[in-house]
């Protein structure tokens, strides 16, 4: 991307240059010497035309000429009228200035959606905010939140990742049916947002990440705040992921641009990064649940399973966990007509035997090959769909090649992450079909997809649904690793 600063530069230097020529001719006219092509003077003043206006007044030059006077203006309109169209371009396609830096980090660092990749001084709309940090709360987090379609309780948007914030308690709907997922979002709306979202991950934790403090707003425009927004703001100041918008001002009602969001977030999520006990927490949680893949696997056969605190079915209350369709559990022991299990994210509790399977793995390896990626492109077009769980109707990345390999006995996790620490690492040159790919960004894997021979791979992706793409280069994200889970 060009550098506006350099840019401007080279710009300054070239209509020097043309008003000094302009001089050096004045200057031979005076002396009677040979002068300069006049096509050499206007190709000039084509380049840098103020430089040619100014050469033109100060040193009366060429100023009765009919072409110079008429060539050398409209040389000038033309660069107004590109600097213009040019302004409008950039700030469609690129961040702006002040924000290039930061933006880019969380590029890199994958705390970012396709939404938010174009357009960046537009406003962000609530849906696309709230896709925005429950992807990044997943890539902290390394799970999916576990939520179906009948959990959304509204009728104007399908997003799984909005049913996701509304379930953990981030969002609530403008009504009790609609969430009005195209409405801007304002300054204060969003800082609460990102505070309700950290205190899931700190309750969740048992970690305090961000400092709470009542400290005194000393902006123009505090009094506009809304009380519901006023500890949300002193938060967001006291650990900079809000700053005023110039003037001393906050602008608690001022819309958000898509990239002021970005970047408020991945402030967010740096003080998740930089937090060792949080990051400590997390890999303790992968590590118990990857031991425990040792143990006896199952899967649940219902499309919804109630996960529960105690082993009795009577009470309503005890219901801590809704598990989908084919999700993996460990199971830990089983208490009469229940297994005492753990899921994802190292939650413990308790179901009913009836509605879970174990599987035994097939040993037949070359035969199991075959046959997953025969059944695997059986469900090509079928609609990715987040969150998704149904291989006919809509599924995500992770339920694919976890239900892919269900049929021949073989327990994947339910996240892309999760499965991650599944099977056995393999090198890229010892990839083999049926081997799983990994992508994401800066070692947190966000995308997996099963490869099946001839650098492809068969997977559930954004773009196309379940298909066949190249392994390498047609995702955007960064191959991670590579996983051997028939073994």
């Amino acid at each position: 991307m060009i550098n506006i600063e350099q840019l401007l530069i080279v710009y300054a230097i070239i209509n020097a240059v043309t008003f000094y020529i302009y001089g050096i001719d004045k200057l031979k006219a005076q002396e009677g010497r040979y002068r300069i092509p006049e096509k050499i003077l206007i190709t000039l003043a084509l380049f840098g035309p103020i430089g040619g206006i100014l050469g033109m007044k100060l040193f009366r030059h060429k100023t009765k000429k009919t072409k110079f006077k008429i060539l050398v203006p409209t040389f000038l309109v033309i660069h107004v009228c590109c600097v213009l169209f040019y302004t409008n371009v950039y700030a469609s396609e690129g961040p702006s200035d002040w924000a290039r830096e930061e933006y880019n980090e969380a590029v890199s660092k994958g705390y970012i959606t396709d939404d938010l990749k174009t357009e960046l001084q537009s406003s962000i709309t609530r849906q696309e905010f709230v896709e925005l940090i429950i992807e990044s709360y997943e890539v902290v987090m390394g799970e999916i939140v576990n939520i179906t379609e009948a959990d959304n309780p509204f009728s104007d948007t399908e997003s799984m990742a909005v049913v996701k914030a509304y379930k953990m308690g981030i969002v609530t709907g403008v009504s009790q049916s609609n969430f009005a997922p195209a409405m801007s979002i304002n300054r204060e709306q969003m800082i609460v947002i990102f505070v309700r979202m950290n205190r899931a991950i700190e309750q969740r934790s048992e970690e305090a990440i961000l400092k709470y403090r009542n400290i005194d707003l000393e902006y123009e425009d505090s009094s506009e705040v809304s009380n519901w927004a006023v500890e949300s703001f002193q938060i967001g100041v006291h650990n900079a992921l809000v700053s005023g918008v110039g003037n001393n001002n906050l602008g608690p009602k001022m819309t958000t641009s898509k990239e002021q969001a970005v970047i408020m977030n991945l402030r967010l999520m740096n003080h998740y990064e930089s937090n060792n006990h949080l990051l400590g927490y997390i890999e303790e949680t992968n590590n118990t649940f990857s031991k425990n893949m040792n143990k006896e696997t199952g899967f649940v056969t219902v499309d919804i399973l109630n996960m529960r605190s105690t082993p009795n079915l009577s009470s309503p209350d005890n219901i801590i966990r809704k598990l989908n369709l084919y999700e993996q559990v460990s199971l830990l022991e089983k208490d009469g007509l229940w297994y005492h299990i753990q899921a994802s994210g190292g939650i413990d509790g308790y179901v009913y035997t009836e509605y879970v399977r174990i599987d035994e793995p097939n040993t037949d390896e070359s035969a199991s090959v075959d046959n997953i990626v025969d059944y695997a492109k059986q469900f090509q077009g079928t609609p990715y769909l987040y969150s998704g769980t149904s291989l006919t109707q809509g599924i995500d990345c992770s339920a694919y090649t976890q239900q892919v390999m269900v049929p021949y006995g073989i327990n994947l996790s339910r996240s892309s992450s999760g499965q991650y620490s599944n099977g056995i690492s393999v090198a890229v040159d010892d990839l083999r079909v049926g081997d799983l790919v990994y992508y994401g960004y800066s070692g947190r894997v966000s995308h997996v997809a099963i490869y099946i021979g001839n650098n492809q791979v068969i997977h559930a992706n954004t773009t196309f649904g379940v298909s066949i793409t190249p392994a390498f280069g047609w995702m955007h994200k960064p191959v991670i690793g590579y996983r051997r889970v028939v073994l």
